[in-house]
């Protein structure tokens, strides 16, 4: 709701600032004839683009030129201040609002998959926050019952090791999944899916909103999208209007040619060049308990399957300040906060921790950050994230000797964060 405020006050900022030139450029019927109007919208295409008119153009409807234009809009404070009428009696616009969001997305809220997941497996969904990584049935391979212990483990090899992959059947949502597939969802994070499976339709019915609940891809309502392969060597044959599908940071992409019939290499094309013959094609997530807002001719693409693998990792329970060093990987589960003094892997380093993951503060390899978490990652590596809260992490720059060979740490990568 706080975004939806942001949102309407960003647009009512954009009006007065840059299509208004705060207040220079006199008031025109016709929203198009403003000098600056290209320039709100360089960035944007499709659907996008269509909406983003479209709510310039009421929102310039709604004026005259003899109207006095409030530099200090702020709908959010607006809402706080208008009182509505509700089943509890009167409350604010803003309470009302988030309400009736929280009804309407409820099952999201009690979702089984973790917020970096959703990210993941459904690109461009606002992430509400799910519960997601409710622990693992595992008992404790380590387990104390006094305050504050220090558990110190070292290891010339690994502590932990990865999983076997499950490949699940996602074409009818989590709600259609065995237990068991759901037990395996509920433990992943966005880091754990190795590999999706995506089916695009077009929506030929009528427009409105429609519940995922209510989807049926056979009621005469959807036709499924072909899509060329663009990684296949030598050339193709393509036709206007055909769509290719390729392949961005794991997210499937769809393009369609604009051009004449042609003979086309298409895993040399250059989708996204200004004067290449292919306009990117706005999609929208299936995404579990959502409502999609549909016109006919709009496209949807659909999560056929996921594959995900897990870690068998070490599992800690109770009070304690961890110190770990392994000549191959780390992979650590914890069923409450953790509270860590240095964890050293030659390979990778995965922590899934129930409760928060704090920097004891113990280890003097810098100046502590304001509370943050010190992390120390090659420029080889990525960090991920995924988190029901926030984040706070800090790279600390410098040397450092792992494995017994002294690597210099940089600039810190990130593959994935996730955070409510």
């Amino acid at each position: 709701v706080t975004n939806e405020a942001d949102a309407i006050t960003e647009l009512y900022h954009q009006y007065w600032n840059i299509l208004r030139d705060n207040g220079s450029e006199g008031y025109l019927g016709d929203v198009t004839a403003y000098d600056k109007y290209d320039e709100l919208f360089e960035h944007l295409f499709g659907n996008e683009l269509t909406d983003a008119q479209n709510r310039i153009a009421a929102l310039n409807s709604s004026l005259t030129d003899a109207s006095e234009y409030d530099m200090s809009f702020d709908q959010l404070a607006v809402w706080k201040a208008t009182n509505v009428s509700s089943a509890s009696g009167q409350i604010s616009e803003l309470e009302y609002r988030i309400q009736e969001k929280v009804n309407t997305n409820r099952p999201v809220f009690e979702s089984i998959l973790s917020p970096g997941i959703v990210a993941k497996l459904y690109p461009d969904t606002p992430i509400i926050g799910g519960a997601g990584n409710t622990g693992s049935a595992e008992a404790a391979n380590i387990q104390t019952l006094v305050s504050g212990s220090a558990i110190i483990l070292n290891s010339a090899g690994g502590l932990g090791q990865t999983g076997d992959r499950v490949t699940i059947d996602m074409s009818g949502g989590v709600v259609a999944l065995e237990d068991d597939e759901k037990a395996v969802l509920s433990q992943a994070t966005g880091n754990d899916v190795v590999a999706t499976d995506y089916v695009f339709y077009v929506y030929t019915g009528t427009a409105g909103d429609i519940s995922q609940f209510d989807i049926d891809y056979n009621d005469g309502n959807w036709t499924e999208v072909r899509s060329l392969d663009a990684t296949v060597d030598g050339f193709t044959s393509v036709n206007n209007g055909d769509y290719v599908q390729i392949d961005q940071d794991g997210v499937p992409v769809l393009y369609q040619y604009t051009g004449t019939g042609a003979s086309i290499e298409l895993s040399q094309e250059s989708f996204d060049d200004a004067d290449a013959p292919w306009q990117r094609v706005s999609v929208t997530s299936v995404a579990p308990a959502s409502v999609l807002n549909l016109a006919s001719g709009d496209l949807v693409m659909q999560l056929s399957s996921v594959t995900i693998q897990l870690w068998d990792d070490l599992n800690l329970q109770g009070d304690i300040n961890l110190t770990a060093e392994a000549g191959q990987g780390v992979a650590i589960e914890h069923s409450g906060a953790l509270s860590v003094d240095r964890i050293v892997g030659a390979s990778w380093v995965r922590l899934n921790v129930q409760g928060d993951l704090i920097d004891s503060g113990q280890h003097n390899t810098a100046a502590l950050g304001d509370g943050g978490f010190r992390v120390q990652v090659a420029e080889s590596a990525k960090l991920s994230v995924d988190t029901v809260g926030s984040v706070d992490i800090w790279q600390v720059e410098g040397n450092v000797s792992i494995a017994g060979n002294n690597t210099t740490i940089g600039d810190l990568y990130l593959d994935d964060v996730a955070a409510t």
